[in-house]
């Protein structure tokens, strides 16, 4: 993406929340602790997804553990993602197990810190 657009983009996007960087740092010292392999990156694509929850919640996050590669449209990590073959069965194990750990870091480091 040119920096042209990159810019224009962030221009239009919610300023960081007071706490913000705090909530990185816990996920991010998390995640070396864990030796949990992570990108550092600015999330660019605002889909019906993502947008909602960056529009009313002062500060959103997001942990992927894969790469985000797309093909046609459609996911390569996850290829029943909003597809009729999407059910439980296909939720990846690590990846839920990744997020459950972390969800539990910061609800024991933001409850008693």
């Amino acid at each position: 993406m040119p920096e042209k657009e990159i810019n224009a983009m962030l221009e239009g996007m919610p300023k960081p929340h007071p706490g913000s960087a705090e909530l990185e740092k816990i996920v991010e010292n998390y995640l070396k602790g864990q030796n949990i392999k992570y990108t550092d990156d600015l999330i660019t694509s605002l889909s019906t997804d993502t947008a909602p929850f960056f529009q009313l919640s002062p500060t959103v996050g997001i942990v992927m553990t894969h790469d985000i590669e797309e093909e046609n449209g459609v996911l390569l990590f996850a290829p029943c993602y909003h597809q009729a073959c999407d059910n439980i069965s296909n939720v990846d194990r690590k990846s839920f197990n990744i997020a459950l750990g972390l969800i539990s870091h910061l609800a024991d480091k933001l409850a008693f810190n």
